[in-house]
């Protein structure tokens, strides 16, 4: 059974948030956590579109959570720390309105 939206986007968070806090402790480098952090962002990104080819229903919702996924990659990749978190924010906020995906 393949991970649904929140529980991909909880793992997009978990390798996010350590860019974000700058977090010293944490045992993967600043470049090995981006690299994660991007693929996680690949996996939800392709997930968005699996349920918008599946669904018309929410394509709307889903199109806009697709910019705010890119705006999140196009952070990640330019360490813009502002932008993530309102791209996260912004995600995390429509994927809880729409939580039935």
């Amino acid at each position: 059974m393949e991970s649904g939206l929140k529980d991909i986007f909880v793992q997009v968070e978990k390798y996010v948030m350590p860019i974000v806090s700058n977090d010293p402790s944490s045992p993967l480098s600043k470049d090995e956590t981006r690299i994660l952090a991007l693929q996680h962002i690949n996996r939800l990104n392709q997930k968005i579109g699996q349920l918008a080819r599946g669904s018309k229903d929410n394509a709307g919702q889903l199109k806009i959570l697709q910019t705010y996924v890119n705006r999140l990659t196009i952070g990640v990749k330019n360490d813009n720390i502002p932008q993530i978190r309102s791209s996260l924010t912004s995600a995390r906020s429509l994927i809880d309105t729409v939580g039935h995906m």
